[in-house]
């Protein structure tokens, strides 16, 4: 057996699939396979999960595997899909589908027990590769060439693909971001002809393919083309910044976290026109917020210190790159990746200090730490502790 396919010996996977190919036929498919023809196996943290396929019904499923006292839940059981979990890891195990009736948001699909007619119900040829217990790779649409090719194609007419899911107009953006030089020519056609699609499409969906495109290598690439051809206007109104997003994907290799890649993207995206477009958790919308505020104090001069006080490591830096996207003042950039060696100041008294040095307990304790921080703020953060005794009687007499 390929060295690549090793991952399927370990006992939970091999376990598992004797169960599965007891009942009927389980094959790996999907991200798995692809992933591990280009040396990426998966099952580990951060890598692609383990997908698996099968002739027999979900039912079924779930009753061999609960004999075989192997929890297994039903995530998506009225599309065929339940998830077994073997040493804290999850496999999603579906029964073959065909389509029956699609309307561009979703489908209802009959179980089928035709291997071709699930693989060409598929997105991409990529996609769309089965592995069998024994090594063998099942590609009836010729996704191995395409993926040695750095292709990313659509299976069959791409417009019939597409209007089976708009979702995959995006998805498309995603996958090729990740594995081709190029947007496929034909492909990228039909989802501009289609763009309209993505007014259908629920906000949550949206965010979950935009948020994990930030991330990818070639995502400065794809997001052009998605600017021009008018087609991420169907998900944010306001234009994006793609020279901006470009310059902080470059300055992370890449790792751009859903909350930089707002703030770089889409400037001074207002929290209500996030929230309309995305639906993101209140984290996120935090997240952004704190970004865009920190970058304008930046922009003001305010001290890094001080918004290194005030926003954290994280955001402090997040907003330095954005500045330096903005202004394209490499400097900026050098204070972020400063910014991860410098210590946070920490405040250095609290309400007991003043209680103890003879203020009252009650509100009046609050308003003297608040305004000794004031001070402190002002001071630039003094550690030395005759300068911090100093500011802190002053504070004391002005409240007494």
């Amino acid at each position: 057996m390929d060295s690549r396919f090793d991952w399927i010996k370990t006992p939970g996977t091999s376990r598992l699939m004797g169960v599965l190919n007891e009942i009927g036929e389980a094959r790996f498919v999907g991200g798995c396979v692809r992933d591990s023809l280009l040396g990426v196996p998966p099952g580990h943290a951060g890598r692609t999960d383990i997908d698996i396929a099968t002739t027999t019904e979900p039912g079924v499923v779930m009753k061999a595997l609960e004999k075989a006292r192997i929890r297994v839940i039903p995530t998506g059981i009225e599309h065929g899909t339940v998830t077994a979990i073997i040493d804290r890891v999850p496999y999603e195990i579906t029964t073959l589908r065909s389509d029956v009736t699609t309307d561009g948001r979703r489908a209802i699909v009959a179980f089928t027990t035709d291997w071709r007619a699930d693989a060409l119900r598929r997105d991409f040829t990529i996609n769309a590769l089965y592995l069998s217990v024994d090594g063998t790779v099942y590609d009836d649409v010729g996704g191995q060439t395409d993926l040695a090719a750095g292709v990313v194609r659509f299976i069959g007419v791409a417009e019939d693909r597409l209007r089976e899911d708009f979702l995959r107009i995006l998805r498309f953006l995603r996958f090729t971001a990740r594995f081709s030089d190029q947007l496929d020519e034909t492909g990228w056609a039909a989802c501009v002809a289609c763009r309209d699609g993505l007014d259908r499409l629920s906000k949550e969906r949206i965010w979950s393919e935009i948020s994990k495109l930030f991330a990818t290598a070639r995502a400065p690439m794809v997001l052009q083309a998605a600017i021009a051809d008018g087609v991420l206007s169907h998900v944010v109104e306001q234009k994006g910044h793609v020279d901006h997003f470009r310059r902080v994907h470059a300055a992370v290799d890449g790792r751009v976290s859903p909350g930089l890649g707002v703030a770089a993207l889409w400037q001074g995206l207002p929290r209500r026109a996030l929230q309309a477009a995305f639906k993101p958790s209140n984290e996120l919308l935090d997240q952004v917020a704190s970004i865009e505020m920190a970058a304008g104090e930046l922009a003001r001069s305010m001290p890094v210190r001080h918004v290194l006080y005030r926003h954290g490591r994280d955001v402090t830096r997040d907003a330095a790159l954005v500045q330096s996207a903005r202004t394209g003042q490499p400097t900026d950039a050098q204070v972020a990746r400063e910014i991860e060696k410098w210590p946070i100041p920490a405040l250095p008294l609290s309400g007991k200090d003043f209680v103890a040095a003879g203020l009252a307990p009650g509100p009046l304790v609050g308003q003297a730490v608040s305004q000794f921080e004031r001070d402190w703020i002002a001071a630039d953060f003094p550690s030395e502790p005759d300068t911090i005794s100093r500011l802190m009687n002053s504070v004391i007499r002005r409240l007494a």
